[in-house]
């Protein structure tokens, strides 16, 4: 009888150290299950200001190659003037 209580106490300390190990590695895996989540949404978070980034650029490229044209468009009507202002100037002399 003494035994089969001893037997008894071993198999319920087992059990109690069983359950216990299990709900550890139950918490672990949740644990691990929410840092999971946590990290793909933060992906998911980053993908979508890499999109917003590439978006922002191509509209900043696109303003840029417009004023780079206006400038040239610019530089070409200045070149023009200062060519137009030198005869001018030069006609000027001459009627002097």
């Amino acid at each position: 009888m003494r035994q089969k209580e001893e037997r008894i106490a071993v198999l319920e300390e087992a059990l109690t150290e069983s359950v216990t190990i299990a709900a550890e590695r139950e918490e672990l895996l949740a644990q691990h299950a929410e840092t999971s989540e946590n990290a793909a949404q933060k992906l998911e978070e980053m993908e979508s200001e890499v999109e917003r980034n590439h978006v922002e650029t191509a509209i900043t490229n696109t303003k840029n190659a417009s004023l780079m044209m206006a400038l040239n468009e610019n530089e070409i009507l200045l070149s023009f003037y200062k060519t137009e202002r030198q005869r001018m100037l030069e006609e000027l002399l001459e009627m002097r």
